[in-house]
Parts: C-alpha cells; sequence; structure tokens
C-alpha cells in the first residue's frame, strides 16, 4: 500500500491524501483522473531508452531501463517514494497480514539487533494500541522463491514505537556470510485487525529496474508479504532495514525519506550535483550513472565529473529523447549513465563533484533521497561520503526538502561502477 503522503514530508511533518475504500487506501476519484492525463500524455512522448555516442570528451553515454552492471560505489539505490505494509490490519480483508524482509548475510556473524521504519498512531497505517509485533529471524526455504522457511533462529517480541526503534534479539543467532534470511514480522495480538501497525520500505515506481536496486540484487534485498494463501513478493518495495551484528558492523538500506515533493530543475543556470570525498581506499570505476527526468525541452543533460575547482576530469552528454518525459514530481525516471574513456580512480581523501546541467530551452527534474542520519541509521546503511547539492544559479546550497530549508542530508540517485 503506497504512502503518498510519507515521500513529501518527514515522519513529525505528514499529511495523508488518500481515501479508504472497501479494503485499501486509494487515491480519490480526481487523482486518479489527473493521473490518467498525465500518464497518458508521458508515455505519448516518452521512447524507449536508446544507447546514443558522447559529444563530450573521450566519454560514451547511454541511458537504459536496467541499472548499470559491476560493483557499485555510491548510494546505489532508486526510490520514488514510502509505502508501507500492514502487520495485521484490515488492507488484505485477511484474518493477519504477515510481512518480511529477505536479505543476503555479508557477515559470518551474530545479529544482535535490526533498525526498521514503523509507522504508529496514524489512521490507516496503524490501529488501536499498534499490537504486539513478533519479529523472527528465519532461513531461507532454499526454493527457487526464496521465501521464508518455518525454522525460527531467533526470536523477539516488542510493543512497536512509532519511528525508527533498534531491537535487540534477547538470544541472537549466528547467520553465514552469503546465506539468505528473512526477517518476519508477526502481529501476535488477539485481535490483530484491530490492533496493527505498518512497517514501512522505499517504492520504487515502474517501470522498475532490473535489478531494482544498484547496491543488491533483487534477491539478495526484497519485501515479500502473505496474506494467508502464502508468501508473495512485492517487487515495487525495497526494505529499510539495519542489520547490526554483534562484530560492530552494520550494513543494510538506511534512507529513510524521499523528497519527489520537492523536485529540482535543472536548466540553464539551474545545475544540480552530487559532491563526495573518498573514504575507505581508491576506487576504481568506469562510468556513472544518475536517475532523473525530463520536463520539457529536447536539449541534451550534461553529466560533468570534476575537481573542487572546476577542472573536468569526465564528460559527456544525454540526449534528450533518451530521457523519459514527465512532469515535475510524477513518479518514475530514467538511468542515465555517462561511461568513461577507461578506468578512472577516485582516489581516497579527495573530493570530487559530479554535477549535472542542460540548455536553458529545455529542463530535467530531480529529487533526493534522504539518509537517515539524524534517526539512528548507521553510516553503512547509506552513502556517508557525499551530498547533494542545488544551484538556481546564485550559488551551491543543500538540497530543501520542500517542508524547511537546506539540510545536508540527501543524495542523487547516483552510482559509481
Amino acid at each position: 500500500m503506497p504512502d503518498r503522503r510519507a515521500f513529501l514530508y518527514p515522519p513529525e511533518m505528514t499529511v495523508a491524501r488518500w481515501v479508504r475504500r472497501g479494503k485499501r487506501l486509494r487515491p480519490t476519484q480526481s487523482t486518479f483522473r489527473a493521473w490518467a492525463v498525465i500518464l497518458i500524455a508521458a508515455l505519448a512522448t516518452s521512447p524507449l531508452p536508446t544507447s546514443r555516442a558522447s559529444a563530450g570528451p573521450a566519454s560514451t553515454i547511454s541511458t537504459s531501463a536496467a541499472t548499470p552492471g559491476g560493483l557499485p560505489y555510491g548510494p546505489g539505490i532508486a526510490a520514488d517514494g514510502l509505502a508501507n505494509t500492514q502487520v495485521g490490519g484490515t488492507s488484505c480483508g485477511c484474518p493477519n497480514l504477515v510481512s518480511a524482509y529477505r536479505f543476503r548475510a555479508g557477515q559470518s556473524a551474530v545479529l544482535a539487533a535490526i533498525r526498521i521504519y514503523i509507522i504508529k498512531g496514524k489512521p490507516g497505517y496503524s490501529g488501536g494500541t499498534g499490537g504486539s509485533l513478533q519479529i523472527d529471524l528465519r532461513p531461507d526455504n532454499g526454493s527457487t522463491d526464496h521465501r521464508p522457511a518455518t525454522e525460527t533462529l531467533a526470536s523477539m517480541t516488542v510493543s512497536p514505537e512509532d519511528g525508527f526503534p533498534r531491537y535487540a534479539f534477547p538470544s541472537p543467532a549466528t547467520v553465514v556470510a552469503g546465506q539468505l534470511y528473512h526477517v518476519v514480522f508477526t502481529n501476535v495480538d488477539p485481535s490483530p485487525t484491530v490492533n496493527f501497525v505498518s512497517v514501512n520500505a522505499l517504492h520504487v515506481s515502474p517501470p522498475i529496474t532490473a535489478p531494482r536496486q544498484a547496491r543488491f540484487d533483487d534477491t539478495d534485498w526484497a519485501q515479500l508479504m502473505d496474506e494467508g494463501a502464502g508468501w508473495v513478493l512485492r517487487p515495487e518495495y525495497t526494505p529499510i532495514l539495519e542489520l547490526d551484528y554483534a562484530n560492530e558492523v552494520s550494513e543494510g538500506v538506511g534512507y529513510m525519506e524521499v523528497w519527489i515533493g520537492a523536485t529540482k530543475t535543472i536548466s540553464g543556470v539551474a545545475q544540480a550535483r552530487e559532491t563526495f570525498k573518498v573514504s575507505g581506499g581508491d576506487r576504481t570505476v568506469t562510468s556513472v550513472a544518475v536517475r532523473l527526468h525530463r520536463i520539457s525541452g529536447s536539449g541534451p543533460l550534461t553529466i560533468r565529473l570534476e575537481t573542487p575547482l572546476g577542472e573536468p576530469l569526465e564528460e559527456g552528454v544525454v540526449p534528450a529523447d533518451a530521457i523519459g518525459l514527465r512532469p515535475a514530481g510524477l513518479e518514475g525516471a530514467s538511468w542515465a549513465t555517462m561511461s568513461f574513456a577507461g578506468p578512472r580512480v577516485l582516489h581516497d581523501g579527495q573530493t570530487y563533484d559530479l554535477v549535472l546541467s542542460s540548455p536553458a530551452d529545455t529542463a530535467y527534474g530531480i529529487h533526493v533521497i534522504r539518509k537517515g542520519s539524524s534517526f539512528g541509521f548507521a553510516p553503512a546503511t547509506y552513502f556517508a561520503d557525499g551530498s547533494a547539492q542545488y544551484n538556481p544559479g546564485s550559488g551551491w546550497v543543500a538540497f530543501d526538502p520542500g517542508w524547511r530549508g537546506p539540510l545536508e542530508q540527501g543524495d542523487l540517485q547516483l552510482v559509481f561502477r
């Protein structure tokens, strides 16, 4: 059930814009009509992704429905909003809706705790007392569908807290690196359709890339739900989940907000960039991909990797007709990929800027994802090396979410390979 209020505002400033009809929260009739007009116009003018040669020096440019391959550096996350799943509740019309987050362990270690995003106290997303949340760690069942096994490795039962709680297993289990596991959420309240909460995930709007996220294989990081007839994959959902191991290593996804309601325009003097300082050793990369959409015009998008002094290191252009056309604020975007002339070393401790620009007669729209650094998420769960900035023509400032001024917690949706 897409959460169409939370992608605009943080948890403390949310406004519901959906209405309840039948068993699910749905847009109003007028909203449906408006979306239909916008989508028909966008589809009529938006071509299939293509690959073109670069007009820039010694680089090639392409766009693709698929995220580029290889080991990623950068956020590596695509998102157009948030989407909640009730645990228990009324949305499925079933006795007790169960959800699961599937992950491939990156450590052979004790999984001590998890951090998740819970919505409690808001109509449609929770009810009554919020219920009682049983959280189980289960192995994968080994099937081609990779569903949770019935065996429980570790378990805890909590009174759910609104926000981003961290829950520690009282008797934690050891996981093995490279193996698949599931965190299963079950409402064990005697009246789960009355007393319930929601777990929140990132939502990616169609067309969905393959893989859905650059940082993960689709099998390795996914959400499932069971309405009583068996486990079903939720292909548009990416778990917001931090895994904390006893060896003090953390991993997962700590992006917890999407500022699509504050989409910025790239046109003429108005530019966007990700500024970052490399950490953890040198990074050898051969391409960079950025996710955005075209609002109007036919001029190309320029992608430039440069030093803080503005000296270009790589530069190229993406033809306008290779980027999906859709109005500002509408969900969905294209990946624009610049392939370097050869391997490029991003040196440890050095600062770089990835700058996006276009001619004044053309506009591109871009929105950022917010890292959960203010909500307890570990730096390993987001791109701690960088932050997104916007220049409306008067100088570079951090992106703003729309409900306040600049906030240095946003990242462009990008990935280096």
